[in-house]
């Protein structure tokens, strides 16, 4: 069995981890591009949103390269994630792709993955797997990618003060594949702990004091690097030290009520939320509202909103968050994605954007200098 799965961040390293440790093929499709993106856009219903595009394209490249079995993730509420797996086999099975499909409610997908590999359907050798083989799979599978999104939110936290612009992003680069090339722990660790020391000893000038910025929105475009147009690079090219408020391991975590006593846990967002939003709307609606009250709180400088062009949960949260803005006095602005946006445009506005940070703080220490005086 050749199983595979479309892009969602770093959820490959997720998926591929159990999927070899439980002793099956991985076939993962070659990494988002502007070829995934025309496939996923030729084959897809025009208004679709942009998540659903790319991952088409994926697994199109996927099935080019001989996969035979699809790992999809699925969700709950009017997000269109949770329906994409039904219209998506039918596109598929249209264009000459037959596969069986395995689709995860995030809820239940440790024991999905686990069936994936004992079920006598899938596989064949079903007597040599064990619940316990499962559990060290995915044991397995979620230490890597803890390991990497650690290097990948250090990564945040020095790019703004890197004195060689791009040290930052080749260090990762390189670790990534230095963690993702482990197959046990020992070398997982091993491969971690070397990376975090080579990142740390990029040269830095630790004088800066850089913007801070959240990030917030629609989840796979937080997430995957291709779909935002790699806005985090961009911001901390541009001096600014980003937070983002989703990854693929927290939303994880939400999902099996194991994150309520995290910092800001998508619980505390959701709350923090209600005066403006009292029910839910579904998606990461909620929580954007509630996290950019949370770092307003905290003091950040500015907030940034990403959403797939069509996506209904985050356009009624570009709405209020108006509102947030106004009431919390924080900068947000919202960025909508899909197949045409540029990176030069996106780029500019990322430019006056920082500007605009950058002159209310210089207005706001000059009136905290004068009430000195």
């Amino acid at each position: 069995m050749k199983a595979t799965f479309p892009h969602m961040g770093r959820m490959d390293i997720f998926i591929k981890g159990i999927v070899k440790a439980l002793g099956m093929e991985a076939v993962v499709p070659p990494t988002s591009s502007k070829k995934a993106l025309n496939l996923g856009v030729k084959y897809a219903p025009e208004f679709v949103c942009l998540p659903f595009k790319l991952m088409l394209g994926n697994l199109i490249e996927a099935f080019e390269r001989g996969a035979d079995t699809v790992i999809m993730v699925s969700d709950r509420g009017p997000c269109r994630l949770g329906l994409y797996g039904l219209p998506m086999q039918i596109i598929l099975k249209n264009l000459g792709y037959e596969a069986n499909w395995l689709i995860l409610n995030t809820p239940h997908a440790l024991h999905g993955l686990f069936q994936l590999g004992i079920e006598k359907e899938v596989v064949k050798y079903r007597d040599k797997l064990t619940f316990v083989d499962g559990l060290l799979a995915f044991h397995f599978g979620w230490k890597k990618m803890l390991a990497i999104e650690e290097i990948e939110r250090l990564s945040l936290k020095i790019r703004p003060y890197e004195i060689n612009k791009g040290d930052t992003t080749k260090g990762l680069y390189q670790g990534m594949e230095a963690i993702e090339s482990a197959d046990n722990l020992y070398d997982l660790k091993k491969a971690k702990d070397a990376v975090i020391k080579d990142l740390r000893s990029i040269p830095q000038d630790r004088n800066r004091r850089p913007l801070k910025i959240a990030i917030a929105g629609e989840i796979f475009v937080v997430l995957d690097s291709f779909a935002n147009l790699d806005i985090e690079k961009k911001l901390g090219e541009l001096g600014c030290e980003v937070d983002r408020t989703i990854w693929f391991s927290t939303h994880i975590l939400h999902h099996v009520g194991l994150d309520k006593f995290m910092r800001r846990s998508k619980g505390k967002a959701v709350r923090a939320a209600r005066p403006y939003l009292k029910h839910p709307v579904g998606a990461e609606c909620n929580a954007t509202v509630g996290y950019a009250i949370l770092y307003a709180e905290e003091g950040y400088d500015g907030f940034i909103h990403l959403m797939p062009f069509t996506c209904m949960p985050e356009f009624v949260a570009g709405g209020v968050l108006t509102r947030v803005s106004k009431d919390y006095n924080i900068p947000i602005f919202t960025v909508e994605l899909e197949e045409h946006s540029s990176q030069t445009h996106l780029m500019t506005r990322l430019e006056a954007f920082v500007d605009l940070l950058k002159r209310k703080r210089q207005k706001r220490q000059g009136l905290e200098g004068s009430r000195g005086d």
